[in-house]
Protein backbone atom coordinates (compact mmCIF):
# COMPACT_ATOMS: atom_id res chain seq x y z
CA UNK A 1 0.00 0.00 0.00
CA UNK A 2 1.37 3.12 -1.10
CA UNK A 3 2.21 5.92 1.75
CA UNK A 4 0.77 9.46 0.86
CA UNK A 5 2.90 11.75 3.88
CA UNK A 6 2.20 15.11 5.32
CA UNK A 7 4.14 15.93 7.72
CA UNK A 8 2.76 18.03 10.55
CA UNK A 9 6.29 18.92 12.30
CA UNK A 10 9.66 20.12 11.02
CA UNK A 11 11.45 17.53 12.67
CA UNK A 12 11.69 14.13 12.12
CA UNK A 13 11.85 13.97 8.13
CA UNK A 14 9.68 10.53 7.91
CA UNK A 15 8.45 11.50 4.41
CA UNK A 16 11.33 10.81 2.87
CA UNK A 17 13.04 8.27 5.03
CA UNK A 18 13.44 4.11 5.24
CA UNK A 19 13.39 4.64 9.36
CA UNK A 20 10.45 3.69 11.26
CA UNK A 21 10.46 3.43 15.13
CA UNK A 22 8.48 0.64 17.56
CA UNK A 23 7.98 1.57 21.27
CA UNK A 24 7.99 -1.18 23.80
CA UNK A 25 6.71 0.12 27.32
CA UNK A 26 6.72 -3.02 28.73
CA UNK A 27 10.42 -3.68 28.21
CA UNK A 28 11.44 0.38 28.21
CA UNK A 29 12.54 -0.06 25.03
CA UNK A 30 12.60 1.88 21.37
CA UNK A 31 12.83 -0.37 18.42
CA UNK A 32 14.15 0.65 15.05
CA UNK A 33 13.23 -0.93 11.54
CA UNK A 34 14.23 0.12 8.22
CA UNK A 35 12.75 -0.67 4.97
CA UNK A 36 12.14 0.78 1.53
CA UNK A 37 8.42 0.19 1.54
CA UNK A 38 8.40 2.79 4.23
CA UNK A 39 9.04 5.21 1.77
CA UNK A 40 6.16 7.25 0.88
CA UNK A 41 5.73 7.92 -2.70
CA UNK A 42 4.54 11.61 -2.33
CA UNK A 43 5.08 14.09 0.11
CA UNK A 44 3.30 17.67 0.61
CA UNK A 45 5.53 20.29 2.84
CA UNK A 46 2.44 22.81 4.28
CA UNK A 47 3.84 25.13 6.45
CA UNK A 48 -0.16 26.34 7.66
CA UNK A 49 -0.75 23.07 10.08
CA UNK A 50 2.71 23.62 11.46
CA UNK A 51 1.87 27.33 13.10
CA UNK A 52 0.12 25.70 15.71
CA UNK A 53 2.83 24.08 17.35
CA UNK A 54 3.44 24.07 20.91
CA UNK A 55 6.70 26.34 21.57
CA UNK A 56 8.98 23.09 23.30
CA UNK A 57 7.51 20.87 19.92
CA UNK A 58 8.58 23.16 17.84
CA UNK A 59 12.08 23.40 19.50
CA UNK A 60 12.07 19.80 20.52
CA UNK A 61 11.36 18.85 16.48
CA UNK A 62 13.83 21.48 14.98
CA UNK A 63 16.64 20.50 17.19
CA UNK A 64 15.83 17.02 16.18
CA UNK A 65 16.20 17.75 12.22
CA UNK A 66 19.55 18.91 13.29
CA UNK A 67 20.92 16.56 14.64
CA UNK A 68 19.50 14.31 12.12
CA UNK A 69 21.76 16.59 9.26
CA UNK A 70 24.28 16.59 11.99
CA UNK A 71 25.01 12.85 11.90
CA UNK A 72 24.64 12.28 8.27
CA UNK A 73 26.91 14.46 7.72
CA UNK A 74 29.70 13.52 10.34
CA UNK A 75 29.69 9.57 9.85
CA UNK A 76 31.65 8.00 7.73
CA UNK A 77 28.90 7.13 5.07
CA UNK A 78 28.29 10.29 3.65
CA UNK A 79 28.40 11.31 -0.38
CA UNK A 80 28.20 14.62 -2.09
CA UNK A 81 24.38 14.03 -2.04
CA UNK A 82 23.88 14.04 1.60
CA UNK A 83 26.84 16.07 2.39
CA UNK A 84 24.31 19.07 0.27
CA UNK A 85 21.26 18.31 1.71
CA UNK A 86 22.59 18.29 5.28
CA UNK A 87 24.78 21.53 5.19
CA UNK A 88 21.90 22.94 3.49
CA UNK A 89 19.40 21.67 6.14
CA UNK A 90 22.20 23.58 8.74
CA UNK A 91 21.78 26.92 7.22
CA UNK A 92 18.15 26.69 7.29
CA UNK A 93 17.36 25.60 10.33
CA UNK A 94 20.21 27.91 12.22
CA UNK A 95 18.51 31.24 10.55
CA UNK A 96 14.96 29.60 10.86
CA UNK A 97 14.36 27.50 14.13
CA UNK A 98 14.73 31.05 16.17
CA UNK A 99 12.15 32.98 14.14
CA UNK A 100 9.73 30.05 14.31
CA UNK A 101 9.86 29.37 17.93
CA UNK A 102 9.53 33.24 18.53
CA UNK A 103 6.61 33.45 16.49
CA UNK A 104 4.59 30.43 15.53
CA UNK A 105 2.58 32.07 12.82
CA UNK A 106 5.64 33.06 10.72
CA UNK A 107 4.88 31.30 7.22
CA UNK A 108 8.44 31.62 5.81
CA UNK A 109 10.14 30.27 9.07
CA UNK A 110 8.13 27.26 9.13
CA UNK A 111 8.46 26.76 5.71
CA UNK A 112 11.84 26.44 5.67
CA UNK A 113 11.76 24.94 8.64
CA UNK A 114 9.73 22.05 7.18
CA UNK A 115 12.35 22.31 4.11
CA UNK A 116 15.13 21.81 6.00
CA UNK A 117 13.24 18.80 7.77
CA UNK A 118 12.99 17.33 4.37
CA UNK A 119 16.58 18.04 3.25
CA UNK A 120 18.03 16.42 6.58
CA UNK A 121 15.59 13.46 6.06
CA UNK A 122 17.03 12.78 2.60
CA UNK A 123 20.95 13.02 4.23
CA UNK A 124 20.23 10.50 6.88
CA UNK A 125 18.24 8.38 5.26
CA UNK A 126 21.12 7.08 3.24
CA UNK A 127 23.95 8.04 5.38
CA UNK A 128 22.70 7.14 8.31
CA UNK A 129 23.13 8.65 12.10
CA UNK A 130 25.01 8.10 15.47
CA UNK A 131 25.54 8.02 18.88
CA UNK A 132 23.27 10.87 19.43
CA UNK A 133 20.43 8.52 17.92
CA UNK A 134 22.28 5.33 19.83
CA UNK A 135 21.68 7.39 23.45
CA UNK A 136 18.03 8.53 22.88
CA UNK A 137 16.56 5.60 21.75
CA UNK A 138 17.55 4.49 25.15
CA UNK A 139 16.51 7.52 27.16
CA UNK A 140 13.04 7.50 25.06
CA UNK A 141 12.44 3.76 26.04
CA UNK A 142 13.58 4.18 29.56
CA UNK A 143 11.98 7.47 30.65
CA UNK A 144 9.50 8.39 27.31
CA UNK A 145 11.54 11.08 27.00
CA UNK A 146 10.33 12.87 23.50
CA UNK A 147 12.69 11.79 21.02
CA UNK A 148 13.66 15.62 19.60
CA UNK A 149 14.29 16.67 23.53
CA UNK A 150 16.10 13.82 23.82
CA UNK A 151 18.18 14.16 20.92
CA UNK A 152 18.84 17.97 21.47
CA UNK A 153 20.32 17.26 25.16
CA UNK A 154 22.73 14.79 23.76
CA UNK A 155 23.64 16.81 20.84
CA UNK A 156 26.57 18.90 22.48
CA UNK A 157 28.24 15.74 24.47
CA UNK A 158 28.41 13.75 21.70
CA UNK A 159 29.72 16.18 19.25
CA UNK A 160 32.08 17.76 22.25
CA UNK A 161 33.13 13.97 22.71
CA UNK A 162 33.31 13.16 18.19
CA UNK A 163 35.28 16.71 17.40
CA UNK A 164 38.79 14.82 17.76
CA UNK A 165 38.09 13.00 14.84
CA UNK A 166 35.81 15.55 12.82
CA UNK A 167 37.69 18.67 13.34
CA UNK A 168 37.48 19.85 9.69
CA UNK A 169 33.76 19.01 9.05
CA UNK A 170 32.83 20.76 12.54
CA UNK A 171 34.67 24.03 11.05
CA UNK A 172 32.48 23.34 7.56
CA UNK A 173 29.85 23.38 9.91
CA UNK A 174 29.95 26.65 11.62
CA UNK A 175 30.21 28.44 8.21
CA UNK A 176 27.25 27.28 7.00
CA UNK A 177 25.93 28.10 10.60
CA UNK A 178 27.23 31.57 9.96
CA UNK A 179 29.05 31.36 13.43
CA UNK A 180 32.51 31.80 11.79
CA UNK A 181 33.82 32.65 8.06
CA UNK A 182 36.29 30.68 5.38
CA UNK A 183 39.93 30.94 6.25
CA UNK A 184 39.88 30.80 9.91
CA UNK A 185 41.52 28.43 11.61
CA UNK A 186 40.22 25.15 11.83
CA UNK A 187 40.05 24.59 15.56
CA UNK A 188 38.82 27.96 16.03
CA UNK A 189 35.80 27.10 13.74
CA UNK A 190 34.85 23.63 15.48
CA UNK A 191 35.09 25.32 18.86
CA UNK A 192 32.73 28.12 17.76
CA UNK A 193 30.15 25.42 16.36
CA UNK A 194 29.91 23.49 19.38
CA UNK A 195 29.44 26.49 21.39
CA UNK A 196 26.98 27.99 18.97
CA UNK A 197 24.64 24.27 19.31
CA UNK A 198 24.72 24.81 22.75
CA UNK A 199 23.53 28.61 22.64
CA UNK A 200 20.44 27.88 19.75
CA UNK A 201 19.38 24.93 22.25
CA UNK A 202 19.27 27.23 25.25
CA UNK A 203 17.84 29.57 23.17
CA UNK A 204 14.74 27.60 22.16
CA UNK A 205 14.17 26.53 25.86
CA UNK A 206 16.07 23.43 25.59
CA UNK A 207 17.25 22.16 29.10
CA UNK A 208 20.96 21.28 29.45
CA UNK A 209 20.00 17.91 31.84
CA UNK A 210 17.72 15.08 31.82
CA UNK A 211 15.08 15.28 35.10
CA UNK A 212 13.92 12.27 34.56
CA UNK A 213 17.75 10.47 34.10
CA UNK A 214 18.71 8.47 37.30
CA UNK A 215 22.29 7.33 37.93
CA UNK A 216 21.36 4.00 39.05
CA UNK A 217 20.00 3.52 35.47
CA UNK A 218 23.33 4.92 33.81
CA UNK A 219 25.49 1.53 33.04
CA UNK A 220 22.07 -0.24 31.65
CA UNK A 221 21.64 2.60 29.36
CA UNK A 222 25.31 3.19 28.51
CA UNK A 223 25.42 -0.66 27.31
CA UNK A 224 22.47 -0.43 25.34
CA UNK A 225 23.52 2.61 23.66
CA UNK A 226 26.82 1.15 22.72
CA UNK A 227 25.39 -1.82 21.48
CA UNK A 228 23.45 -0.11 19.24
CA UNK A 229 26.19 2.11 17.94
CA UNK A 230 28.51 -1.06 17.05
CA UNK A 231 25.96 -2.74 15.32
CA UNK A 232 24.37 -0.05 12.98
CA UNK A 233 25.91 3.61 12.69
CA UNK A 234 28.85 5.15 10.95
CA UNK A 235 30.62 6.83 13.90
CA UNK A 236 33.42 9.12 13.14
CA UNK A 237 34.49 8.28 17.33
CA UNK A 238 33.25 4.17 18.71
CA UNK A 239 32.37 5.57 22.16
CA UNK A 240 33.08 2.81 25.11
CA UNK A 241 30.94 2.09 28.21
CA UNK A 242 33.03 4.55 30.29
CA UNK A 243 32.34 7.50 27.30
CA UNK A 244 28.82 6.66 27.30
CA UNK A 245 28.28 7.12 30.92
CA UNK A 246 30.33 9.72 30.99
CA UNK A 247 28.24 11.95 28.20
CA UNK A 248 24.67 10.44 30.57
CA UNK A 249 26.50 11.91 34.20
CA UNK A 250 26.69 15.29 32.43
CA UNK A 251 23.17 15.56 32.13
CA UNK A 252 22.19 14.20 35.01
CA UNK A 253 19.73 17.09 36.60
CA UNK A 254 21.52 18.97 39.18
CA UNK A 255 20.64 17.82 42.61
CA UNK A 256 21.06 13.64 41.58
CA UNK A 257 24.49 14.92 40.31
CA UNK A 258 25.88 15.73 44.41
CA UNK A 259 26.61 12.24 45.42
CA UNK A 260 24.89 11.92 49.26
CA UNK A 261 28.46 11.67 51.99
CA UNK A 262 28.08 8.54 54.15
CA UNK A 263 28.50 9.49 57.45
CA UNK A 264 31.63 8.12 58.88
CA UNK A 265 31.50 5.03 61.23
CA UNK A 266 31.73 5.46 64.73
CA UNK A 267 34.79 4.55 66.72
CA UNK A 268 34.36 2.21 69.64
CA UNK A 269 35.49 3.41 72.75
CA UNK A 270 38.53 2.52 73.96
CA UNK A 271 38.95 0.70 76.82
CA UNK A 272 42.00 1.63 79.18
CA UNK A 273 44.94 0.13 79.76
CA UNK A 274 45.31 -2.21 82.87
CA UNK A 275 48.69 -0.46 84.90
CA UNK A 276 51.85 -2.20 84.40
CA UNK A 277 52.03 -5.58 86.19
CA UNK A 278 48.57 -6.39 86.15
CA UNK A 279 46.02 -8.68 83.89
CA UNK A 280 43.36 -6.72 82.17
CA UNK A 281 40.67 -8.10 84.43
CA UNK A 282 42.67 -8.40 87.60
CA UNK A 283 40.52 -6.52 90.59
CA UNK A 284 42.30 -4.59 93.08
CA UNK A 285 43.34 -6.64 96.16
CA UNK A 286 41.65 -4.28 98.64
CA UNK A 287 38.49 -5.65 96.94
CA UNK A 288 39.20 -8.79 96.97
CA UNK A 289 40.20 -8.38 100.81
CA UNK A 290 36.92 -7.14 101.77
CA UNK A 291 34.82 -9.63 100.24
CA UNK A 292 36.43 -12.30 102.13
CA UNK A 293 36.07 -10.41 105.30
CA UNK A 294 31.95 -9.85 104.59
CA UNK A 295 31.61 -14.02 103.98
CA UNK A 296 33.16 -14.94 106.70
CA UNK A 297 31.26 -12.40 108.85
Amino acid sequence: MPIYAVPTTAGTGSEVTVAAVISDPEHEKKLVIADTRLVPKMAALDPLLMTGLPKPVTAATGMDALTHAVEAYIGYWGTGFTDRMALSAVSMIYENLPLAYGDGANLAAREKMALASTYAGLAFTRANVGNVHAIAHQLGGKYHTPHGLANAIMLPQVLRFSAPAITGKLAALAVRAKVGNEGEPEAELAERFLDSVEALAASVGIPRCLDALRERDIPALAEAACWEADTNYPVPRRMTQDDCEAMLRAVLPQEAQAVPQRAAPKKAPERRKPAPGKSAGARPPAKKAARRRTAGA
